[in-house]
C-alpha cells in the first residue's frame, strides 16, 4: 500500500499538533498565516485549503524562532480614519 499522505485542514493540523505535544502554543492561527504567507505549501480543493501536517511538523522543527509579526496588529490606540470623524 502506498504511504499516503497526512493531509489535513488547519483546525486539524492545530488538533493533531496538540495530540504530539500537550503544551503547545501554536494554534490553528498560526498554522493559516503559515498556509498563507507561502512558508508551508498549501493545497487548494474549492474554496478549502488544507496542509500536508508531514510537511508542516518538518517545517517546524527546522525553524525554532518563527517571525509571525506580519499578523500582530499594533498595541495601542488606533488612528480614527478620516471619513469616521465627527465634526464638533
Amino acid at each position: 500500500m502506498a504511504n499516503l499522505p497526512r493531509i489535513r485542514s488547519a483546525k486539524e493540523a492545530a488538533s493533531e499538533l496538540r495530540k504530539l505535544d500537550p503544551g503547545t502554543k501554536f494554534c490553528e492561527h498560526h498554522i493559516r498565516y503559515l498556509m498563507r504567507s507561502g512558508a508551508v505549501p498549501m493545497i487548494t480543493a474549492g474554496c478549502r485549503q488544507f496542509v500536508n501536517l508531514d510537511t508542516l511538523i518538518e517545517y517546524l522543527a527546522e525553524h525554532p524562532t518563527l517571525d509571525l509579526q506580519g499578523q500582530q496588529q499594533e498595541t495601542g490606540i488606533r488612528k480614527v480614519p478620516e471619513h469616521i470623524r465627527w465634526s464638533v
